[in-house]
């Protein structure tokens, strides 16, 4: 049987009106957003989009099972209504109570780059933790709750925790990840989490459309510091120089990771094409190896920032071992694929900003085949005004690196070609496409000894359809 969350509650916490039959002993089994997938005894909570009226599809919620619906919407009837005064607000407000209320601890995850992996990896060495702490203990091993996919706005971060009153043994622990689009969201989402250990992966160009610059992204992101109280524990990249100044109004204590800080990096050494075996330093690790299924430098960081942050949660060198052995690499995130024709495709089209690409760019450069390398590159979106001259630094790395092709798919393809133009030197063959099926049926039938491909770009682009394209060869 599920936790549940009572009317009484809601109303209380919501400062909802309920317009519904009297009643004093309703319970909630869910929540959800999504009228098609709700489920019987769920609450309903109608939101508002640039595209959408959750109110429009209060008829739909209750026919499929909604015990309740909140509503921002008045003159809307329905047998089990709660009106407030904002559906957002509220689904936050509820969210807030039920984390207060279980009394989760909670590790919060931000920065431009890397927050999934790093919680990804947080992830697997909590549950390590779990299963190793206690072994001959009569309590069942607690899962620990994680966001996932990209639930990780003013929507998908109060789900996440509102899916604990689903649950008959909630976790006890929590790893929230947490993305901002302007400055203000990490606040208002640490206001809801209340986490006792706040990451921060790194600060770079990304989302900058709701930004001035990235003074404003590391103040924005430097809100999970600031959230913290005198008890809690910020954990930042010591190479960060604006989050140590960031850092200066936040209450908690500091750990730092990277050169100079309380755990670091002491050897990376591939151990075949796209694993790594690392050996960090510190007090707390004392020469500790680790392996990783994740290539590059910066998913070398990606291991230290979650270990960094997982000794700040309590676990110990062992627990960190097996979790990052444990941590799969991720559809669409530097996943490397072997094709049928025996190239490799580095599936990277999850999303892409300057900062990532250049990180993706260096591992392909660096990757020790024989053969022809190419990249299939799509828009970097979100980037403000600034986004063609980001565009036409790409292109020039590309071209300053040893690669053999380019091939660009999107509305920004011009301003990378003309950065390319800029300095090619004559060996890279560079072209733009209309879709990415183009662009992937081009390098197939003319590229004559291909041994790895980059597949980059924001999400918006659909760069996956040429992942499936080049695995279907």
């Amino acid at each position: 049987m599920s936790l549940g969350v009572k009317l009484s509650e809601v109303l209380t916490f919501t400062r909802g009106q309920w317009l519904g039959k009297s009643t004093s002993n309703l319970v909630f089994t869910g929540v959800s957003t999504d009228s098609r997938s709700i489920e019987p005894g769920e609450l309903f909570v109608a939101l508002k989009g640039q595209n959408f009226d959750g109110a429009d599809y209060i008829d739909q919620a209750i026919q499929n099972g909604a015990k309740g619906v909140i509503t921002d919407r008045s003159g809307v009837s329905a047998p089990s209504l709660i009106l407030v005064n904002n559906s957002l607000k509220a689904l936050g407000d509820l969210a807030r109570y039920v984390r207060r209320r279980l009394g989760l601890r909670v590790l919060a995850i931000t920065g431009s780059v890397g927050k999934t992996t790093v919680k990804e990896m947080a992830k697997n060495i909590l549950k390590a933790k779990n299963r190793l702490m206690d072994p001959i203990r009569k309590d069942p091993v607690r899962d620990i709750l994680a966001t996932e996919g990209n639930l990780n706005n003013e929507i998908g971060l109060p789900l996440t925790i509102l899916s604990l009153i689903k649950m008959e043994l909630p976790p006890v622990e929590a790893v929230l990840e947490m993305g901002a689009a302007k400055p203000g969201d990490i606040s208002y989402l640490a206001s809801i989490a209340r986490p006792e250990v706040g990451l921060i992966t790194a600060i770079g160009q990304a989302h900058l459309e709701g930004f001035r610059d990235l003074a404003t992204v590391a103040k924005t992101k430097a809100e999970l510091f600031r959230s913290l109280g005198g008890d809690g524990l910020a954990v930042a990249n010591k190479s960060e120089t604006c989050l140590r100044e960031e850092l200066k109004d936040s209450l908690a204590k500091i750990m730092y990771f990277g050169p100079g800080g309380q755990v670091w990096l002491k050897k990376i050494q591939a151990t075949d094409l796209f694993k790594q075996k690392l050996t960090f330093g510190g007090a707390s690790v004392a020469d500790m190896e680790v392996e990783i299924a994740w290539p590059g430098e910066h998913n070398a960081i990606n291991a230290l920032a979650a270990t960094a942050a997982s000794l700040a949660m309590g676990c110990g060198q062992m627990e960190i071992k097996e979790g990052l052995a444990k941590t799969p690499n991720m559809p669409g995130r530097l996943n490397p694929l072997k094709s049928p024709k025996g190239f490799w495709v580095l599936d990277d089209s999850y999303n892409a900003n300057p900062t990532s690409v250049r990180a993706s760019l260096k591992l392909l450069d660096e990757l020790p085949v024989k053969g022809q390398k190419a990249v299939i590159l799509g828009d970097m979106l979100e980037l403000g005004p600034d986004s063609p001259s980001f565009h036409q630094e790409i292109g020039a790395l590309v071209a300053s690196l040893g690669l053999d092709f380019l091939m660009v798919v999107g509305s920004e393809a011009n301003r990378v070609i003309n950065g390319v133009l800029s300095v090619n030197q004559g060996r890279l063959a560079a072209l733009s496409f209309d879709n990415p099926i183009e662009a992937a049926d081009w390098l197939l039938e003319r590229g004559e000894n291909l041994e790895a491909i980059l597949v980059k770009g924001s999400r918006a682009v659909k760069l996956e359809r040429a992942v499936a394209r080049l695995m279907e060869a």
